[in-house]
């Protein structure tokens, strides 16, 4: 099982694998602190599901005994392993001579009639399995990252540049701080250095504190890219890689929740490097009331911003450091002390799925949860157990998801939050559920296998002190187990996945409604309010009088009724709900605090004003204090009026996808980009924010904090979007009184207005 689970290789402490097309790997490895080198060959590997494919190559045989006793030197650069089972992907290649032989299915496949043209065996997708050289060694040798190793051991260095401008073309970088997570920190810039000096010793640094990882926020997008500018264009050899080699670069994709977005990853042999901004991206999909991905927006909202924190704006940083070099020096440290901290918090989780899936680090940082991490695991199984890989269905298709649906909007007192626990994990291991194609059994035993672990992590979690090395290894452990738990139905259910198989999929869903319908109907029958029900979660409100002790035997007598293996857990005990949409509500613990849900209340597309003014009435809603709102719309009238509000908080925060190239080709104007055209921007990258406000004169400009905005667009929109995610807490009588588009003699009497809640939906029973 442990193999199954982390590969059948023990050995400790690989920090970085570089591997080839040519069959050449290099393994560094971190043991007792210092680094060992290895050099490596193997054989270049992909599946088939015909041997036609070879057009023609010579090929020699190789058993199932040869690949199970790891004898997989290709006979004359090039062999076969025929695996077991009937599955399509039934022939193993595996070959020293790669390249050559890649040309020749290439050519091969062109010239047969029908086919439409291809450049590499990745465009083969559906006859032909491949994975990444670096994958191709993991896989075949059982190796894993990170074995024996916790998250302090690891020697990781940040860094960040500070330029007189974002054009790598004509600005310069005077300063780079840098830091690593054994306390060094230093800070050049050109005070003592010219720019040349500056990159040299950057590069001699690097080389000397020699890290496993170089991390920073937007390294990929900002950092990486003006560096090797500025250094080509001053003659500087940026020799960062442990081999002496400087940066190589590869197209790749960031996996965000569900969707992708394309980047440039930069590569450098024998380190990872980790961008912090894809880390807080990722936590921001999952917890949506993030508003902004910045680094010190981030910094702020996970607590690791210190209260004597120097803060530049952007823009102003050169011109700052020419007459305060000091204050800049400090913001530059205070960056990387910021990134530091993002990494321990977000990225434990990723170091730890290193060490179970045979995928390097940095990469599983980006991947996707179904075929970038699930997808490795099987193959992995297969291959081991000589056995031919399914592939995915030609076809997508559609099916039922989870039951969501909103039975109660407005202000709802004594509110409880239950939960299934990993729902559709456990249905899959209670009714067997699992892909048709999967012969070996690999999926339900890989599943309960997670499962048993993670359980056992999160108890050992629990008994060892907070913070100490080998709770943050089993905490981390056990976050990584749930991540892959809670992707096997993902997986099962994307038709391209090699074990894809939406017929499964759509059976766990069709489970999931019925126990969610169930705990639905036990929760009714108990008398509760039912709120929203959102997949395998339900909202609800308990009669006045009711006691903690009370909800939890609610919870147990409701867990009781539902079928055996379903878990039921009271994830939330709140004093009240403003339930707005389904998915969008806020709530107030009973300690005051205030925890605001959805889009609709908070998003990057919410001018920050619009988000301050709901933030602040949150709280006066749910103590009734209806004057308190309307004093709160009216002064924040007022301040629009009196252009009190700051321009920055006016301002739409779009994030940038297409390059200048890009969008002058879609020749579909978008308003983004063209208030930076009317500004005189010709020039920006895909992953770079962009905010601008609406002006007197009806123009959009960019965010220059001169306070010429249009108020009364503003005070418009206040009341017309704003206001208006209050209405499901008043009549529409009271609404209209409560914020009156014009003032009039007399002031509403809001001594009657009181928040109200109804109901929107009765529950449904099958």
């Amino acid at each position: 099982m442990s193999e199954l689970l982390f590969g059948r290789d023990p050995t400790l402490g690989i920090v970085s694998v570089t591997a080839g097309r040519d069959g050449s790997a290099q393994v560094w490895r971190r043991v007792d602190g210092q680094i060992h080198h290895e050099r490596a060959r193997f054989p270049n590997w992909f599946l088939v599901d015909d041997l036609d494919l070879l057009g023609g190559s010579v090929y020699h045989w190789l058993s199932l005994d040869d690949l199970r006793l790891g004898r997989l030197d290709p006979p004359g650069g090039l062999a076969v392993v025929r695996l077991a089972g009937e599955h399509p992907f039934r022939y193993l290649v595996l070959t020293t001579r790669l390249a050559e032989l890649e040309a020749s299915i290439v050519s091969y496949h062109t010239k047969r009639s029908g086919e439409p043209p291809v450049r590499s065996l990745q465009d083969l997708r559906g006859r032909v399995y491949w994975r990444p050289p670096a994958e191709q060694y993991l896989i075949l040798s059982g190796r894993t990252y990170f074995k024996g190793l916790t998250y302090s051991e690891l020697v990781r260095l940040q860094f960040d540049l500070e330029t007189t401008g974002l054009d790598e073309r004509t600005d310069r970088i005077f300063m780079i701080n840098i830091s690593d997570s054994r306390g060094f920190r230093v800070c050049l810039d050109i005070a003592t250095l010219d720019e040349r000096e500056l990159i040299e010793e950057f590069v001699r640094i690097v080389r000397e504190r020699d890290p496993d990882v170089i991390e920073n926020h937007n390294i990929f997008e900002f950092d990486i890219p003006f560096l090797m500018r500025r250094a080509a264009a001053l003659g500087v050899k940026l020799a960062l890689g442990r081999d002496g080699s400087s940066f190589t670069s590869s197209p790749d994709s960031l996996k965000v929740g569900d969707r992708s977005e394309p980047f440039t990853r930069y590569s450098l042999v024998g380190r990872e490097i980790i961008d912090t901004l894809h880390a807080v991206k990722r936590y921001g999909a999952i917890v949506r009331e993030m508003r902004d991905r910045g680094l010190k927006q981030a910094a702020r909202y996970f607590g690791v911003a210190r209260e004597d924190r120097e803060y530049v704006h952007g823009p102003e940083i050169w011109q700052t450091f020419q007459s305060d070099p000091d204050r800049v020096r400090r913001y530059g440290g205070d960056d990387v002390d910021e990134v530091n901290e993002l990494s321990k918090l977000l990225l434990g989780a990723s170091f730890a799925l290193a060490s179970l899936v045979p995928k390097p680090y940095e990469r599983i940082a980006t991947s996707g949860t179904g075929q970038g991490l699930i997808e490795p695991l099987l193959v992995r199984a297969y291959l081991s157990a000589g056995h031919s890989l399914p592939r995915g269905q030609s076809s997508g298709g559609t099916y039922a998801g989870g039951r969501t649906e909103l039975f109660t909007s407005g202000v709802i007192q004594r509110v409880v939050k239950v939960d299934v626990a990993s729902l559709y994990p456990s249905l899959m291991l209670a009714h067997g559920i699992k892909p048709r194609s999967d012969d070996l059994g690999v999926f339900p035993t890989l599943l309960r296998a997670l499962t048993e672990r993670r359980l056992e992590h999160k108890a050992a979690a629990r008994r060892l002190p907070l913070g100490s090395s080998e709770q943050v290894y089993h905490q981390a452990l056990q976050q990584a187990m749930k991540q892959l738990i809670n992707s096997f139905y993902g997986s099962l259910g994307t038709s391209f996945a090699l074990f894809g198989d939406l017929e499964a999929a759509a059976e766990v869903t069709r489970l999931g409604r019925e126990v969610l319908g169930a705990m639905l109907a036990a929760l009714e029958q108990r008398g509760v309010t039912l709120i929203e029900a959102d997949t395998d979660g339900v909202f609800f409100g308990v009669p006045e009088g009711w006691t903690e002790a009370d909800e939890e035997r609610l919870v147990a007598e409701v867990a009781a009724s539902l079928p055996y293996g379903i878990s039921v857990e009271l994830e939330g005990r709140y004093a009240a709900m403003y339930s707005y949409a389904e998915k969008n509500y806020v709530l107030q613990g009973y300690d005051g605090s205030i925890k605001i849900v959805g889009g609709s209340f908070r998003s990057a597309k919410i001018e920050r004003y619009g988000e301050q003014f709901l933030a602040a009435a949150m709280p006066l809603l749910f103590r009734g204090d209806v004057a308190g709102i309307r004093a709160l719309y009216q002064d924040t009238v007022a301040r629009l009026r009196a252009r009190q509000v700051p321009t920055e908080d006016l301002c739409v925060s779009v994030i940038l996808s297409k390059t200048p190239q890009a969008y002058r080709k879609a020749r579909r104007k978008e308003e983004q980009y063209e208030v930076l055209l009317a500004a005189g921007q010709q020039t920006w990258r895909p992953g770079q924010r962009v905010r601008y406000y609406q002006t007197r004169t009806g123009k959009r400009l960019l965010d220059d904090h001169q306070g010429d905005y249009d108020p009364e667009y503003y005070v418009q929109k206040l009341r017309d979007v704003y206001c208006a995610r209050l209405a499901r807490a008043f009549t529409p009588q009271d609404f209209q009184a409560l914020f009156e588009a014009s003032p009039t003699l007399f002031e509403p009497d809001l001594s009657a207005i009181k928040p109200i809640c109804s109901r929107e939906r009765v529950l449904e029973r099958a």
